[in-house]
């Protein structure tokens, strides 16, 4: 297969890591069109600071990144929104919605941003992902009504609705049920093999605190430990890995 197009690379990026003074994640990777990449630590590793670097919302502390092949270095602030409107991002936990919105308006509100018109002239865009996401029922539903896993499918539907290249998403599977956990794993693939009804990213980008949920033969791994980025590779270098923290995070505890 093509090797795809680069949208991101990093090049002797640290990253400074909160509350842990002193420690920093020094990155050297690329990610490319089509690939699908879990980057897994333990609680408190540094994985959602990288993860927000790498897609340009934080700068690096030193060292090169380029987005979709422009130098960070070099953009102005209008050059950074026009990027991170191409990478849905998101948050983890319950995805920062808008507590006055209700789900379809969260979701509506980049999307009518983007067009510079009101959210009901972008109601049958919304109503295709919320079904896409099993959100069809909590349209009109506050987000504080919802569980913290529906709250998180609203912030991918949101994500989802620009219609990205790339998709970056914090901890989808943190303290979710194994039924809900299966539905996030099956539905980004669904994703990538272009199901759906509308614009769909190829490329996606997950971090974990274990592996064995998302370990298929057409993922790439990454462990971050002790302030270091580790490239692993596929899931046969994940399952050969005799590093302990490594076979806890796919054999489990």
């Amino acid at each position: 297969m093509a090797e795809g197009r680069e949208l991101i690379r990093l090049e002797q990026v640290r990253v400074p890591l909160p509350g842990a003074a002193g420690v920093l994640i020094t990155v050297d990777w690329t990610l490319r069109e089509g690939e699908f990449w879990v980057v897994g630590g333990l609680n408190g590793s540094g994985k959602s600071t990288w993860l927000s670097t790498a897609a340009g919302l934080y700068p690096p502390g030193q060292g090169h990144q380029w987005i979709f092949g422009r130098d960070t270095r070099e953009m102005v602030e209008r050059d950074r929104a026009e990027i991170r409107s191409n990478i849905g991002f998101v948050f983890e936990n319950t995805g920062r919605l808008f507590a006055e919105l209700n789900v379809a308006e969260n979701v509506a509100l980049p999307l009518s941003y983007r067009k510079n018109c009101p959210a009901e002239d972008v109601l049958k865009e919304v109503s295709v992902v919320l079904d896409a996401c099993g959100l069809s029922d909590y349209a009109a539903s506050e987000p504080s009504v919802l569980s913290r896993g529906m709250q998180r499918r609203v912030a991918l539907a949101r994500a989802l609705i620009m219609g990205p290249d790339l998709l970056m998403i914090d901890s989808p599977l943190t303290s979710q049920d194994p039924q809900q956990s299966r539905w996030w794993v099956d539905f980004l693939d669904s994703l990538r093999k272009d199901e759906h009804a509308f614009k769909t990213p190829s490329t996606v980008v997950v971090t974990t605190e274990e592996f064995g949920p998302w370990l298929a033969s057409d993922r790439q791994f990454v462990l971050i430990d002790s302030g270091e980025f580790h490239v692993l590779g596929d899931r046969s270098s994940v399952t050969g890995d005799s590093r302990p923290v490594v076979r806890e995070m796919w054999v489990g505890r």
